[in-house]
């Protein structure tokens, strides 16, 4: 589809986008220091606390999406006892598709070179806060107190969408792209597609561990000294894959 066409289809294509529930792309790691070092993380009177980020904001998705500041935060204001904490995005077992208790979601500042992306400044990450309960999914369980658990993706429902498109011609959508484009951790993403949707606002519905690599195999798991695996080699992040990652307190 052209730039033209998508332009000129941008509400039908919004709507589409509203029926569905999006779940996000997982991705490479972040240190642990990063996040420790932030003073709002730290919850008390829990045992196994899970933090894990769930996503991070002006990163150009797969869905062709740029999540920005503050997309989370009504839901996370107004809904906070109803964002659950999944296993693989799997909800039909009711309360027994839960691996943990959500106790806090955070939107938190972490610099891009925590990523390892040569963008000087911060970006927005998603943190879950979750107290992991032994007798919901012991396997899960057993596998974040391993490591084992490297990757998160969140479930969503878009409601306010706008669309970012690199043309003059189009006013609105061009306005968009001056205003999001350089705050993007990988703006050669957007430079070959030439459009992107910014997410304003989504409904979180729940935060997920998973299985499955994502687009971005290479995802090393931090030591307790902040190194990475020594087996694992170091890469550049995917352009399609958004940055997420879990630690287990």
């Amino acid at each position: 589809m052209t730039i033209e066409e998508i332009v000129k289809n941008k509400k039908e294509l919004i709507a589409l986008k509203k029926t569905t529930i999006k779940h996000s792309d997982p991705s490479i790691n972040i240190p642990l220091k990063e996040l420790t070092a932030n003073k709002e993380i730290k919850i008390d009177g829990y045992e196994n606390l899970c933090k894990a980020i769930a996503n991070t904001y002006y990163w150009l998705d797969s869905h062709g999406d740029v999540h920005i500041k503050g997309c989370f935060s009504k839901t996370i204001k107004e809904n906070l006892k109803s964002i659950f904490h999944l296993d693989n995005h799997n909800s039909e077992n009711g309360f027994r598709s839960k691996v943990g208790n959500v106790k806090d979601v955070l939107e938190i500042e972490v610099p891009w070179s925590a990523f390892g992306i040569e963008k000087e400044g911060n970006t927005i990450s998603v943190l879950g806060v979750s107290e992991l309960i032994e007798d919901y999914n012991k396997q899960v369980f057993d596998a974040y107190k391993n490591g084992e658990v490297t990757q998160h993706s969140v479930g969503m429902i878009y409601v306010n969408i706008a669309l970012a498109v690199n043309n003059e011609k189009y006013d609105e959508e061009y306005k968009e792209w001056l205003v999001n484009y350089p705050k993007l951790g990988n703006p050669e993403k957007a430079d070959k597609e030439g459009y992107f949707w910014v997410i304003k606002e989504a409904k979180l519905k729940e935060y997920s561990c998973l299985l499955w690599d994502g687009s971005n195999i290479l995802t090393p798991t931090a030591k307790d000294n902040n190194e990475p695996s020594n087996d694992t080699q170091k890469a550049e992040p995917s352009n399609d894959t958004q940055k997420v990652n879990s630690y287990y307190y």
